[in-house]
């Protein structure tokens, strides 16, 4: 008798169990339906987060022990990112350049997505640009989204030391640059391989595919809301988005994205010494085959356009111009130029999106032609 009633109660228990756990997936279910019918309630910035990954465009990337991944070469692909859609090609290498390759470069280009040329077609990048208003010297372009400083010195010192250039220009972009240092030492401490983008943008590691569970988890807007809830990084951004409006349109602001720029702009931050320390790594490398390296400083549309509504009482970057400074490392600080045109009501940037648009690309390459042109 005893036997049967506890089996009756082990029974009893699972049951309700079920129920307990069945009921729980309603609720998820009917969370994740209510944030896809009502996705003012998400954060924008997980709202950014399940559209770049809806939206990410045809290109796969490799992985790549030394440097985390690379661009396939040889492909047309289209990249897709809320308002933004542009189609790209890559050469023999996977970069965006034509081929082939000079034997040896006038000027080879270093960066992430806004060296690269982000939201723009092909021949319309800064890198581009100014290689026409320089007169068409031999230009490659060793920028890929998603690159920080170490990937960008390791890239240097596989495809472009050979290259022997002149001069390297590095597009610095302190708004993500630092982070990008930090997750990258962090992928590099795991020792697992695999794609390094898919372990920072799914969170995958050791592996050079998603699987179908991936792919579900990275588009589900309750996953990203958790994660913008739990991930401390992101809250340093918040909900609330200032409108800002130029006559050529509307701009989307983060108050949240100065404030996260200062705490990493920090040198007691280990991804800021690291990043400098690159930087000057790279600047020794160059000057070593005779050549010479100049940073170009590029500004957030924050840090461009929220100067212009209420004057920042201490500019976030000033630790990082003193330390570029101390090491004795040429730059070029581009906000001072943006914020002229900003003022002026030009839109140099996406609305939603935080890469410049073609007239902000532009205006970086007039900058580096006035600045390189008696230097070549």
């Amino acid at each position: 008798m005893r036997d049967r009633l506890a089996r009756l109660g082990r029974v009893r228990w699972l049951a309700a169990l079920g129920l307990v756990l069945f009921g729980l997936g309603i609720g998820l279910v009917l969370l994740e339906v209510l944030l896809r019918v009502v996705p003012g309630l998400m954060p924008l910035h997980a709202l950014a987060r399940v559209r770049f990954f809806r939206d990410l465009g045809t290109v796969q990337t490799r992985p790549d022990a030394d440097l985390g991944f690379l661009y396939p070469p040889n492909v047309q692909a289209t990249m897709r990112l809320s308002e933004v859609s542009f189609k790209f090609s890559t050469d023999a290498h996977g970069f965006r350049n034509r081929q082939p390759w000079p034997a040896r470069a006038d000027v080879v280009a270093l960066g992430d997505s806004l060296t690269f040329g982000f939201g723009v077609p092909d021949g319309h990048s800064w890198v581009d640009l100014a290689a026409r208003g320089l007169g068409h010297p031999a230009v490659v372009n060793l920028a890929l989204p998603g690159f920080g400083p170490l990937q960008e010195l390791r890239v240097y010192e596989r495809f472009g030391a050979p290259l022997r250039p002149k001069l390297v220009l590095v597009g610095f972009f302190p708004a993500n640059d630092f982070s990008d240092t930090a997750r990258f030492l962090t992928w590099l401490g795991l020792d697992e391989g695999g794609n390094y983008l898919l372990w920072r943008d799914f969170g995958v590691t050791g592996r050079d595919k998603l699987t179908r569970l991936d792919r579900l988890l990275s588009t589900s807007y309750l996953h990203s809301f958790l994660w913008s809830v739990l991930n401390p990084e992101t809250r340093e951004y918040g909900r609330r988005a200032i409108v800002h409006r130029t006559p050529q349109g509307r701009l989307r602001l983060h108050p949240g994205a100065l404030r996260a720029l200062r705490q990493r702009a920090s040198p007691s931050r280990p991804e800021f010494v690291e990043t400098l320390d690159a930087f000057q790594r790279l600047d020794r490398l160059v000057r070593a085959d005779g050549g010479r390296v100049v940073i170009l400083v590029l500004p957030s549309k924050e840090y461009v356009y929220l100067p212009l509504r209420r004057p920042m009482k201490r500019d976030p970057l000033a630790n990082v111009y003193t330390a570029l400074d101390d090491r004795g490392l040429t730059y070029v600080n581009l906000a001072p130029l943006f914020r002229e045109r900003a003022a002026a009501g030009e839109r140099l940037f996406f609305e939603f999106d935080g890469h410049p648009n073609q007239r902000g690309y532009a205006l970086i390459a007039e900058a580096v032609v006035r600045y390189v042109d008696t230097k070549l």
